[in-house]
């Protein structure tokens, strides 16, 4: 079970500073200091929608605003994939359709599906279609309960009749690793696309993860 967002696609890489850009041009005159990308990576990396802006006010001690942040995210975002392209992560292709000789493939993310096959559409290497093609219908997405909760593993695991033990997950963020773990899933760490690789791995480690990785070529020595 994998996640999406930095674990498969460098999508993060895109749409964290749009919405650090949004953010600082609203609240520049309630804050004292402009949030950076190296400040959202240690501190609310993995962070999303309602809780992401809960935290922000909690860092900033200001109210932010979900509906006026969020306000045409989706259309920016794809509109942002177009223009730039999203980078996919190294050998992860080749790797999953070994993966996949062996057993199922399901993507689990809290990112709206809309923006998952988006961001496959405008990959840099144009093989989107071939990495959507590994999970065939398998695509789940967290809704209104986020990773960290462990909702969305648990109706994947349910949708597909398998047991945690039977199982593996991939996440990029402690948030996410968080929500595999509570739902008794053996975690391991990617942290190809992270700006700090080696204080993304001591916390994804902390977190619980089983190992951590930066090459899709080094999975198929864990599992």
């Amino acid at each position: 079970m994998l996640d999406f967002d930095n674990s498969l696609m460098g999508t993060e890489r895109i749409t964290i500073p749009l919405l650090i850009n949004r953010f600082n041009e609203l609240y520049k005159d309630k804050i004292s200091f402009l949030l950076t990308n190296e400040c959202f990576e240690a501190q609310f990396k993995g962070k999303t929608r309602e809780s992401l802006c809960n935290h922000l006010s909690n860092y900033f001690k200001i109210r932010v605003d979900y509906d006026v942040l969020y306000h045409e995210r989706e259309q920016n975002i794809t509109k942002s994939f177009q223009e730039h392209f999203v980078e996919m992560a190294l050998h992860v292709i080749e790797t999953l359709t070994v993966v996949r000789q062996k057993c199922g493939v399901a993507l689990v993310t809290n990112s709206p599906l809309q923006r998952v096959f988006s961001a496959m559409r405008w990959a840099d290497n144009r093989r989107g279609g071939e990495l959507a093609k590994i999970f065939e219908t398998s695509f789940f997405e967290s809704g209104t309960s986020p990773k960290p909760l462990p909702n969305v593993y648990l109706l994947a695991m349910n949708q597909l009749r398998v047991l945690p033990e039977n199982c593996v997950a991939v996440e990029d963020s402690v948030s996410g690793a968080t929500a595999s773990i509570c739902a008794g899933i053996k975690t391991f760490g990617y942290t190809g696309f992270c700006y700090n690789r080696s204080c993304s791995e001591e916390q994804l480690k902390a977190a619980g993860v089983a190992q951590c990785f930066d090459d899709w070529r080094q999975f198929l020595n864990l599992i």
